[in-house]
């Protein structure tokens, strides 16, 4: 090869190289009407807009523009929010050249392309939406009655509404992963509505994802709960697991069973029915732990601060634990925890003789049980 070829290659494979490093990194250019310059913006991991959900990159607003940039292994959710305005919208990020159009007061029907997975997204909401839309009116109504009836327990048309209602969801969630199984997205929605659908069909809608999808931060997720899930039913015997207290001890499940009745109540920090529950939940705790009636708490939070100020806040003084993975906590996969807060009863044997209770239901049982 003479000199001249020698550096033409050289050349040439520096410029491949650059192509390359340009192809892996995002850039999101967003325009945001209506918001003032100098506004922080946020983008922050998808799960939760809390305190506790430090941010992933942060910026100003300039003549109504902004931009982020970096990497991402795979196609991720994140939030982009402001919060002095309240204006937050999930994105899907890949490694592209990514445009956001939006206003304030409106970010939910922000304008976001260049996404491949965004675009998907966007299928799955015009699916989702009159679902939604459809399901609010029900929601409002059951939350409002909630929040003046905690204890009650409801079995009417807006019971039923609301039941027909989840199921329309679960079906157009399920139809949506067999039409489109191999991306991030769908691993995603297999990931959050795994616990709230069968083992079997999960098993089954992983099953069509590729090995790419699988490898996926959200379809890892899910291999673990199809490991770790034991389809557990009323009868049968608890399955033993080890966490953390806020102390930093380990602790097992079974070191502390033996009571008459053992409630292991799944709960978060962050869960606005867990905040309204905790109190009652207290008094029946004072009500009955005299007569063999105790509570271990496994929290689904992932920041420890957060759990014990929720402990201290609310004055829980039953065993807590926790392992701070999530949605992920090992003891709510393998008992196949949906929704919070949500007990598991367990009698003097270990046997589970309740599942799913909460507020009322809970209520009921231990009247049940207890005669009073």
């Amino acid at each position: 090869m003479t000199t001249k070829h020698f550096i033409k290659a050289i050349l040439f494979s520096i410029l491949i190289v650059s192509c390359a490093n340009k192809e892996e990194k995002f850039i999101i250019q967003g325009t945001v009407k209506g918001i003032e310059d100098n506004t922080p913006i946020l983008l922050l991991n998808s799960g939760s807009i809390t305190s506790s959900n430090i941010p992933v990159d942060s910026t100003t607003v300039v003549n109504e523009k902004f931009t982020f940039s970096g990497r991402v292994d795979q196609p991720k959710e994140f939030y982009i929010i402001i919060k002095s305005t309240m204006d937050f919208t999930s994105i899907w990020i890949e490694n592209s050249m990514i445009t956001f159009k939006a206003e304030t007061k409106k970010f939910m029907d922000a304008k976001i392309s260049g996404s491949k997975t965004q675009r998907i997204d966007d299928l799955l909401m015009d699916r989702l939406n009159p679902l939604y839309k459809a399901q609010e009116p029900i929601d409002k109504i059951a939350i409002e009655r909630f929040d003046k009836y905690p204890d009650s327990i409801f079995n009417d048309s807006i019971t039923l509404k609301q039941a027909e209602g989840e199921k329309k969801i679960n079906a157009c969630i399920r139809e949506f992963i067999k039409d489109y199984p191999s991306n991030s997205l769908s691993a995603s929605l297999l990931n959050v509505y795994k616990t709230n659908l069968e083992k079997e069909v999960v098993s089954e809608l992983y099953a069509l994802m590729n090995e790419e999808t699988k490898n996926t931060v959200y379809g890892k997720s899910v291999n673990e709960y199809l490991n770790l899930n034991r389809g557990l039913k009323i009868g049968n015997r608890y399955i033993d697991f080890e966490q953390e207290t806020p102390e930093g001890k380990r602790i097992k499940l079974s070191d502390h069973l033996g009571s008459k009745y053992t409630l292991i109540e799944f709960w978060a920090s962050w869960c606005g029915s867990c905040i309204k529950s905790n109190p009652k939940l207290v008094e029946y705790y004072s009500k009955y732990k005299d007569k063999g009636f105790q509570i271990i708490g496994v929290s689904m939070d992932t920041n420890k601060e957060s759990w014990i100020r929720a402990i201290d806040r609310d004055q829980l003084p039953w065993i807590n634990m926790s392992d701070l993975d999530g949605n992920q906590n090992e003891a709510a996969l393998i008992y196949n925890v949906y929704g919070l807060p949500n007990g598991i009863l367990l009698n003097e044997e270990g046997a589970i003789i309740a599942i799913g209770l909460r507020h009322g239901t809970l209520k009921k049982k231990l009247e049940e049980l207890f005669g009073y």
